[in-house]
């Protein structure tokens, strides 16, 4: 009877002594929104030209959570500037084995052709083609179906009114909620660079341009899409841009009086919620990535959309 007692009271105190799943959970957002806070750090330091420190920052953010693919891309630019050959290798080994080809590493916007680069990259083609399997998969190949037919839906040549155009496309949104719910979230660790609509780190997902041909009325996939910034799966920058078409929430999409008209603090609580930078370092990024095609920071409509406001020549 004493032995049973002191394995009833081991077990209690076991299972006392482990954290609830509403603790756990907030372990995760906390290392999700550190991620996310070393990564912008990084940036600024790479706009700043410290290219060291960014380094020492992206390492200590890939070991709270898989990186998303621009990161990882950024990552590694910077060790090959910093000729830091180990970083340099793992980081190009990640890349190969999450599918991104070769020629989509880019200097001055041209692909990498240096002695340094051939050196790092001489066992690359083998890693890439040696994780092609993931590309043939069918998830991937469904994936990139609800891409097509998103594409022939825009491209018609029928005359379909707006109304059947939307109905079609809100019938993609189903599949994809149906992808979601056989294969898990769509995010960069479950589907890397195998897209055929996301090859490089400079493109979009599918799934993200299925959401952005609908917008601003399709809301069945919000709260879904919520969740997956919140658990560090999809880009807060990308899901923002999807939510700012509704009205100004994030500001993603700047207005042209913005130094007047915007209360920084209301806009940057907001902006928080989602792990976005303060509006200020998003303003700094834009006006760097227009000009600078070594790095990834933002989306490409996130710096076209607002060159005209930000003045930038």
């Amino acid at each position: 009877m004493k032995i049973i007692t002191s394995k009833i009271l081991l077990v209690a105190g076991i299972l006392f002594s482990l954290p609830s799943w509403a603790q756990r959970q907030s372990i995760i957002r906390d290392s999700i929104k550190e991620y996310y806070e070393i990564i912008n750090n990084a940036e600024l330091s790479i706009i700043d030209s410290n290219y060291r420190n960014a380094s020492k920052l992206y390492a200590k953010a890939f070991a709270l959570k898989y990186p998303n693919g621009k990161d990882l891309y950024n990552g590694f630019m910077v060790s090959y500037f910093l000729q830091d050959t180990f970083q340099s290798k793992k980081y190009l080994i990640q890349l190969a084995q999450n599918g991104l080809k070769k020629q989509f590493i880019l200097h001055n916007g041209r692909a990498l052709e240096t002695p340094f680069f051939n050196y790092l990259s001489k066992d690359y083609d083998s890693i890439y083609n040696n994780f092609q399997t993931i590309k043939a998969s069918r998830k991937i190949i469904a994936l990139d179906s609800l891409g097509f037919i998103d594409q022939m839906i825009l491209k018609s040549d029928t005359n379909l009114s707006a109304a059947e155009i939307k109905h079609l496309q809100f019938q993609n949104l189903d599949r994809l909620k149906n992808w979601i719910t056989k294969n898990g979230f769509p995010s960069f660790k479950n589907t890397g660079f195998y897209e055929d609509y996301n090859p490089s780190p400079r493109t979009l997902p599918t799934d993200w341009y299925l959401l952005w041909h609908v917008r601003p009325s399709a809301t069945q996939l919000d709260d879904t899409y919520k969740n997956a910034v919140l658990a560090g799966d999809f880009r807060p920058d990308l899901y923002a841009l999807i939510i700012d078409q509704r009205g100004e929430h994030y500001w993603t999409l700047l207005p042209r009086d913005f130094k007047e008209s915007i209360n920084k603090y209301k806009i940057n609580d907001a902006r928080k919620q989602i792990y976005l930078e303060s509006i200020d370092d998003y303003i700094e990024k834009i006006k760097f990535s227009f000009h600078n095609k070594d790095f990834i920071f933002l989306n490409i409509f996130s710096i076209l959309l607002n060159k005209d406001k930000l003045s930038i020549k």
